[in-house]
């Protein structure tokens, strides 16, 4: 079992990427793209963060929709990784038949250079509609926790994410705890919902019962 010496950090919300995504999703981004969502056919949806500001535009049909610049307000740590980028393109075509692919979405950094918090890079593409959007935004969202989970381990708890398996095990947590929030679910049912997932590796639910037992105990 590879675990962190203070697993204090597993209870830290401030520590836990998924509380970030969703508070950043929920509180600046979802509501506009429900609304676009239910009238347009198709949508191209570009969003760029740092620290504290977030740029994102809307367009449907090569035509401008929506553009805005915001500064964020979320406590938590990722909002003190002053150097961190993420840039996160989305294309929605408004479609029954659910499916989201990713091209992309991964955490990059410089290995050689111990200063470089890194940047995070999502390309997908998704047949989504309003009846199916929950299961977009979970989908979506986990696969932001878990590189943002990395960013966390490197930047903030200065592990080797390359070598520590303690990493992979940490950021695979954050995606089940993003989709336990999102679908209202306990933690072994959202372990199954991962493992029924093709697009998701098979994760080990002893192991992951074993940490989440632990914690609980803490």
């Amino acid at each position: 079992m590879f675990l962190y010496d203070d697993l204090d950090i597993y209870k830290n919300k401030k520590c836990r990427s998924s509380y970030y995504v969703l508070e950043l999703w929920e509180e600046y981004i979802e509501k506009d793209l429900i609304a676009n969502l239910g009238m347009r056919k198709n949508l191209m949806i570009s969003i760029y963060l740092d620290s504290d500001a977030l740029f994102y535009s809307i367009t449907s049909d090569y035509k401008s929709i929506l553009t805005k610049n915001i500064t964020t307000k979320i406590n938590h740590i990722i909002s003190a990784l002053y150097e961190l980028s993420t840039t996160i393109n989305i294309t929605i075509n408004n479609c029954e038949k659910f499916n989201l692919d990713f091209s992309i979405c991964s955490y990059f950094f410089d290995k050689n250079n111990l200063k470089d918090e890194g940047s995070i890079e999502v390309d997908c593409f998704s047949f989504c509609n309003i009846q199916n959007y929950k299961l977009f935004k979970t989908k979506l969202l986990m696969k932001l926790s878990k590189e943002f989970q990395y960013a966390v381990q490197k930047n903030y708890l200065q592990k080797d994410i390359n070598i520590d398996p303690a990493c992979f095990f940490d950021s695979e947590y954050e995606m089940i705890n993003t989709c336990q929030i999102i679908d209202k679910v306990s933690f072994f049912e959202a372990m199954e919902i991962l493992n029924k997932d093709q697009h998701y590796l098979k994760i080990d639910k002893n192991i992951f019962t074993q940490i989440n037992n632990i914690i609980e105990k803490k």
